[in-house]
């Protein structure tokens, strides 16, 4: 019987989500659950994992070593995958191998094994293909395909180019014609939907995760994912199909746009900044497929918007001008976006912005209008612009708009209802010490018992609770999943922030203290009429109840503040601006889809 050589290619070092193959799918790792597939097929003789030699891919090979794993470390080009393999190959030797994606942990087992099992009783065949669905549709499948050494050998030595050497089976189209060629009827299910099944980002990343976790929920664990039940799953939840259903798979012929985010957090200034910043990262993967990585100055923190992103850090005592121009040195962008909520060299900044001129497209997120003759874009997340800005800067440079916000998609919303649930929220630093001030005044101001969460920030002082309080609380500090928790609560008390447009976005009736010295932009709030504005601490706490027993306005909050936000994202029309200042062949096209998001 011909001898099988399953070869599974990864490395630690993906653009859009580094480490990926380490992450934890149900408790094992990513890795751990492709070789449990393969594992399944009596086919396969022998399963090895094909990583490069570098010390940045050292933890995969102690991964394999502790899990009893064949490994293979490869010493040349790291970017040579068909080099890499080639080398397993030749090492282990195989009539067949078996190619496998290291992303792809839905490789179906039934599926390789009777393709495999195709090849083996059909010597005289080369290749193995599957029949065309009758429907036309194609299939899910994803990350995997059985060559015949033949194919392989004629695969390695065609593959002559940069491009091809990188992306395994590339140059198969262009001899597969002169193949003997034999054919493998798949279940129908398999071509029933379309949905993206490998990891390359955060969203393939919270997908996967969630059907592993439903999987194991209610299977043994030495059971593998059903991909039938998959597939049943995604028809019966759009929601769970929604998770990762923007990303867009990247073009071999397709060079990323190479993008730098710079932003700050900490104690000086909140999260805020680092929050939106986080959505701008993953928009750019998903929507552009470009490589992203976020620069944060600033104090250290675990922020669950950032948490997987690829990220650097410099603290508040280092040059962010100095960093920025190193980084762009070493690592050439297409694009540098700013978000910040401090300059401390003004100069510093100015001559940085200069040295970027040129091939560097430079775009700022609600700040440095004073830079922007330097600036070829100004994004503002704001429903309001101040008129003193508006005269001040080039209007085919900045926009803003209720649609612009930087926030996280709403998959859904619940529909409001009375309740007694109140979600608080003073910000990351709680500059105003509103949990000296608030506890108390709720306590007085709410006769009826309410369930309060407060979320405490992480650079904010604990609350000052009353020992002898009627109400039920409970703290929790940044919560990974606090979008989950606004869009469960009836009311909420909110500072003016990133979180209070996050509250509206989901309708969510809320209180919120205006900001001291942005009288005109306040004003233009209150005429909005998505939330109630209050001027003062006191205020705020007092105004509450009064909207807890007005039903009208309630119910005038819930849909009119998302309805102004409409349903695209305003990170997604910073990503089509970007499109359009980076690529200026499609300036047309990309200037209509503009116009009409």
């Amino acid at each position: 019987m011909a001898r099988v050589l399953a070869v599974v290619a990864a490395r630690l070092n993906s653009s859009r989500l580094p480490g990926k193959q380490l992450l934890a799918l149900a408790g094992e790792p990513l890795i751990a659950r492709i070789f449990q597939r393969l594992e399944q097929l009596s086919e396969i003789d022998e399963v090895v994992l094909a990583t490069t030699a570098d010390e940045y891919n050292q933890p995969l090979l102690e991964w394999a070593k502790k899990a009893d794993k064949q490994a293979f470390a490869y010493s040349g080009d790291i970017n040579d995958v068909v080099g890499r393999v080639d080398a397993v190959v030749q090492a282990y030797g195989a009539d067949i191998v078996v190619f496998c994606c290291g992303d792809s942990p839905l490789i179906e087992p039934s599926t390789l094994s009777k393709m495999i099992s195709a090849l083996q009783k059909n010597p005289e065949a080369a290749y193995v293909a599957l029949h065309p669905a009758s429907t036309g549709n194609t299939t899910i499948h994803e990350g995997f395909y059985p060559y015949t050494r033949q194919v392989w050998q004629r695969l390695v030595s065609e593959s002559t180019t940069t491009q091809l050497r990188e992306h395994v089976g590339l140059v198969i189209p262009t001899f597969v014609a002169e193949l003997k060629q034999c054919y493998v009827d798949d279940l129908a299910i398999f071509s029933r939907i379309k949905q993206r099944i490998s990891v390359d980002t955060v969203a393939d990343y919270q997908f996967m995760s969630e059907l592993y976790r439903r999987w194991y929920a209610e299977n043994e664990p030495q059971s593998i994912v059903s991909l039938p039940w998959v597939i049943e799953q995604l028809e019966e939840d759009r929601a769970l199909a929604a998770l990762n259903s923007e990303v867009q798979q990247r073009s071999p012929d397709h060079a990323p746009m190479r993008v730098l985010v710079v932003t700050q957090c900490g104690e000086r200034v909140g999260l805020g900044h680092l929050t939106r910043s986080g959505v701008v990262v993953r928009r750019l993967q998903e929507q552009l497929a470009a490589t992203v990585t976020l620069l944060v100055q600033g104090d250290t923190v675990d922020a669950a918007a950032t948490e997987l992103l690829p990220k650097t850090t410099l603290g508040w005592s280092e040059s962010l001008a100095e960093k920025v121009i190193e980084w762009c040195e070493k690592n050439p962008v297409d694009v540098v976006i700013f978000d910040l909520a401090l300059i401390d060299n003004a100069a510093d900044l100015s001559k940085m912005l200069q040295r970027l001129e040129g091939e560097t497209v430079r775009v700022a997120i609600d700040g440095l209008f004073e830079f922007s003759a330097h600036l070829e874009y100004i994004h503002v997340p704001s429903f309001y612009l101040s008129p003193e800005i508006s005269q001040k800067t080039d209007p085919t440079k900045i926009s803003y708009g209720w649609d612009h916000y930087l926030l996280p998609n709403v998959e859904k919303t619940v529909p409001f209802q009375p309740g007694r649930r109140l979600l608080v929220m003073t910000g990351g630093s709680d500059l105003g010490a509103l949990g000296e001030q608030w506890p108390a005044m709720l306590d007085e101001q709410l006769t009826e018992s309410m369930e309060i969460i407060w979320i405490k920030g992480p650079f904010a002082a604990p609350p000052v609770i009353p020992h002898s309080s009627h109400h039920q609380w409970q703290v929790l500090e940044n919560p990974a999943d606090l979008l989950s928790i606004m869009t469960n609560c009836h009311y909420a008390l909110s500072v003016y922030g990133v979180s209070f447009f996050e509250l509206l976005q989901r309708g969510v009736p809320t209180v919120v203290l205006g900001v001291e010295g942005k009288p005109q932009e306040m004003a233009a709030l209150k005429k909005a009429d998505v939330a109630t504005v209050a001027a003062t601490p006191i205020e705020a706490v007092q105004q509450l109840p009064l909207l807890m027993n007005n039903p009208e306005q309630l119910a005038n909050y819930q849909h009119r503040a998302p309805s102004l936000m409409g349903q695209q994202s305003g990170a997604s029309r910073l990503a089509t601006r970007l499109q359009l200042l980076t690529n200026k062949s499609n300036g047309s096209l990309l200037e209509e889809a503009l116009n009409n998001s």
